[in-house]
């Protein structure tokens, strides 16, 4: 079955037309040769039968006058006959009266009886035919018949069937290979229409069916698929375009941001970087994970929060937290750490933004100590506005008595001009 798995359509045309026609021809030559056989040694029985049956009435008068040249010219009559080897007639007393032999070897004589027998063995035929008349036993005909002539003739009639039937198979052998084009050349013809689909990629060939049976029902098929595959492809090929834009923008988008931003795998080997995170950390991120790495100067706690970080739907509950990072200058800066946990090709991965807040925490010491000033030079304004309001106090009492006497008209006039 394996060989047979692996020929070609044409072959196994060939092969199941062949397969079919020679044993037919076969068991149709078995049959013919077999009943040509039985025929044969049918008709050479019968033959035998019925010139033993001639030699036993021509043998009547002689045995009943014990007339033994009338025999011996009886069995005479019968060594023309190419295939009798032996002739012997018996008295009735089953005693052997007169012999012919024709290779002059004598034979043993048979136990004969009245009774009729004609049987094949040793490659001859042996025919007993009694000689009786009128209901009286005068005695047996014995015939024994050579079978080389019927050998022989059959060996050249299976001869001659061999011959034609090689010839009857080279002739279905020619016809199959002819009439096995009008199968397996649409189909080759598809198979190499397929190849060169494969080779080319464009599907937009189309087949052109040349039959309205199975193989133009399987070309209109290959039509189908192959509309199918180029719509497939077409919507395909504007995913993808779409998908690469978006790529685009996603790429310009973490490439261009100012944070550092890097993604780390469920052993926290470093898989994506952007330019932010090299020009922060001035590193080679190949092959480095945040284990054998100085990113932070508490790496621990690091790894802490990205293990314990919550996937990307829970984005709220991820906390943001002060790390000290170990930046491009070697300098201890301190940065904000945020991590979302995503799914990657169904693996866990932890994408990290780290942002520089150096700037921010220099602007709030310097707001912290403009705040303290400020808040020390309103200290000093009240200090000095208490001061100055008791100085001035004093005095204004003085001048506010002295004006509201003057307001009195009972003072002389005297008193308010002094």
């Amino acid at each position: 079955m394996y060989f047979l798995k692996n020929l070609s359509i044409k072959s196994k045309l060939i092969l199941i037309i062949l397969s079919t026609t020679v044993p037919v021809l076969f068991i149709g030559i078995y049959y013919q040769s077999v009943n040509n056989f039985a025929r044969s040694e049918k008709a050479l029985k019968d033959q035998t039968i019925t010139t033993a049956q001639l030699m036993a009435e021509s043998c009547i008068g002689p045995l009943t006058f014990d007339d033994r040249k009338g025999v011996q010219m009886v069995i005479k009559n019968i060594r023309s006959i190419e295939s009798i080897t032996d002739a012997l007639v018996y008295n009735d007393k089953g005693a052997l009266y007169e012999r012919f032999h024709k290779s002059g070897n004598l034979i043993t004589p048979l136990k004969v009886t009245n009774a009729k027998e004609a049987f094949f063995n040793d490659e001859y035929l042996h025919v007993i035919e009694p000689v009786v008349f009128d209901g009286i036993y005068y005695g047996n005909v014995y015939l024994r018949v050579s079978t080389a002539d019927l050998k022989s003739e059959t060996k050249a009639y299976l001869l001659n069937i061999i011959l034609v039937s090689l010839l009857l198979i080279t002739i279905a052998y020619v016809l199959s290979l002819l009439l096995q084009r009008f199968i397996s050349r649409p189909i080759v013809e598809l198979v190499q229409v397929v190849d060169n689909i494969s080779r080319s990629g464009d599907y937009s060939v189309r087949v052109k069916s040349k039959s309205n049976d199975e193989t133009g029902d399987l070309y209109k098929g290959l039509n189908n698929l192959l509309s199918q595959i180029q719509t497939r492809e077409s919507e395909r090929d504007i995913a993808i375009g779409l998908l690469e834009d978006s790529e685009k923008r996603f790429k310009k988008v973490v490439e261009g941001a100012f944070d550092s931003i890097i993604m780390f795998n469920q052993n926290l080997d470093i898989t994506f970087h952007n330019h932010a995170s090299e020009s922060f950390f001035s590193r080679n991120f190949i092959n480095l994970s945040l284990k054998n790495s100085n990113l932070f100067t508490d790496n621990k706690l690091a790894e802490k929060l990205l293990l314990n970080t919550s996937n990307n739907n829970d984005i709220n509950k991820n906390e943001i937290t002060e790390l000290i990072a170990i930046d491009i200058h070697g300098n201890q800066t301190p940065v904000e750490f945020s991590a979302i946990k995503v799914d990657i090709d169904g693996q866990p991965h932890f994408v990290a933004t780290i942002r520089d807040v150096s700037i921010r925490k220099l602007h709030e010491e310097q707001l912290i100590a403009a705040k303290d000033k400020a808040e020390e030079s309103d200290n000093l304004k009240s200090s000095f506005l208490a001061n100055m309001s008791h100085e001035i106090r004093t005095p204004l009492n003085s001048i506010i008595g002295f004006s509201e006497l003057l307001k009195k008209p009972e003072l002389f006039e005297k008193k308010k001009n002094t």
